[in-house]
């Protein structure tokens, strides 16, 4: 946005680039971490940053910032405080509603900005879903469908729609065969 390139670098933060410079942002710009996995904008404006730490999301939109002014992040919109754990790598997508989704170590989480401008959070708990079986999100997905798939752990797999009422889990190597 605005003609900057960003990028997330795991162990210094994130780097905004504008064709001559780069200002690196850290904690000290409102990041709960400097190990930043993942970065997407949003329909809004809003960029969104995981780290090893956790959530965050620009205060404002990108275009409302002026020429050199300095992008703040913050971990709390509306009332509602982002996610405050890991966020999985390979995890922060969009999608095409402008939603913004994310796999943490016991969680689907998205976040949906409603007609009146406030941001809803919708949050699948992992622990109900596998039965209590402990176990991380390596990648989460949507389809065209906009069903969510993940990898969980090295060999389980889930799949629901995105209001979580339709969901199958299949348990190790040889039942996620009959994928």
């Amino acid at each position: 946005s605005q003609l900057f390139m960003w990028f997330a670098v795991y162990s210094s933060g994130l780097v905004r680039y504008d064709g001559q410079s780069m200002e690196i942002y850290s904690s000290d710009d409102g990041l709960p971490g400097d190990g930043v996995f993942n970065i997407v904008e949003d329909k809004q404006g809003f960029l969104w940053v995981s780290t090893d730490t956790g959530l965050a999301v620009s205060e404002q939109r990108l275009r409302d910032y002026g020429p050199g002014q300095r992008v703040r992040f913050v971990q709390k919109i509306g009332g509602t405080t982002r996610v405050q754990q890991m966020v999985a790598e390979n995890t922060l997508f969009t999608d095409p509603e402008g939603g913004v989704w994310m796999g943490t170590i016991d969680s689907i989480i998205g976040y949906r900005w409603e007609p009146d401008g406030t941001l809803r959070e919708i949050k699948h708990s992992l622990n109900k879903i596998t039965h209590q079986k402990s176990t991380a999100i390596t990648s989460l997905i949507l389809d065209h469908r906009r069903t969510l798939w993940a990898s969980l752990g090295e060999v389980d797999f889930l799949r629901m729609n995105v209001d979580g009422t339709e969901v199958r889990f299949w348990e190790g190597k040889n039942e996620a065969a009959g994928i």
